[in-house]
């Protein structure tokens, strides 16, 4: 004959199946979630505001510098080619628009290009027309 487990046991069983299915199934569902906020926010973005864009464009369209000849459209993480002639920041915008005072930027005929002088890769894309 066989022995049945006292029901304490049963309930001690049944308990630790369900938290662990629970634990498992969470651990689950909260990594695809990160991988897909991961994917849609490019890392290096710097989210100005349209009245710091406004700025930055007015200000540099200021200085008159010669477009420099980029050979493709950049976006936001893209590396600027070692030919091509990145400017420092000038003091001004570093004071009205303080997160890219270290940064330095590419003027171009479509754009101005805020590169992040770390790893050298487009942090911000400033239409030059429009807004």
């Amino acid at each position: 004959m066989t022995k049945i487990p006292p029901i304490k046991t049963l309930v001690a069983r049944s308990l630790l199946t369900v938290v662990a299915a629970l634990v498992i199934s969470m651990g689950m569902a909260v990594h695809p979630q990160s991988q897909a906020e991961d994917a849609i926010a490019p890392a290096g973005k710097l989210n100005l505001t349209l009245e710091q864009k406004h700025v930055i464009r007015e200000l540099i369209k200021d200085l008159k510098v010669d477009p420099a000849t980029v050979p493709a459209q950049s976006a936001v993480g893209d590396t600027v080619p070692q030919d091509v002639n990145v400017r420092p920041m000038p003091s001004e915008i570093g004071l009205r628009v303080p997160q890219i005072k270290a940064h330095r930027f590419v003027y171009t005929a479509e754009s101005i290009l805020i590169i992040d002088p770390k790893d050298n890769r487009v942090a911000e894309v400033v239409e030059t027309r429009g807004n």
